[in-house]
């Protein structure tokens, strides 16, 4: 659906043309932040089952047909989305993501 708003924006607007940008995210634990903690909302969470969260949002992605994929987020540590190598997950991640990157690239063929 978000791509079509982008494709019809485009039609409209064609010297400014809009760019779909997908996000992807590996999951994400909230109630690790202490400001989450603080806050009067309860705080989110989405299981990252070794990678299949990850992998799931990617595959999504993909099928809208992205102009980009944004990835969210490489470093949050308090927020549990990290993507960088740690002692819990090494570089599950970073490989996934590379995996990730040359799938996309083969799309813009």
């Amino acid at each position: 659906m978000a791509r079509r708003v982008a494709d019809e924006y485009n039609k409209t607007h064609p010297d400014r043309p809009a760019r779909w940008h997908a996000t992807i995210m590996p999951g994400f634990d909230e109630e690790r932040s202490q400001a989450e903690k603080k806050a009067q909302a309860a705080p989110g969470w989405k299981d990252r089952d070794h990678g299949k969260y990850y992998r799931m949002t990617f595959d999504a992605a993909l099928a809208s047909s992205p102009d980009w994929i944004h990835i969210t987020s490489f470093n949050e540590l308090a927020e549990h989305t990290h993507i960088e190598p740690t002692k819990e997950f090494g570089w599950f991640y970073i490989d996934m993501t590379a995996r990730f990157v040359d799938e996309f690239k083969r799309t813009e063929d």
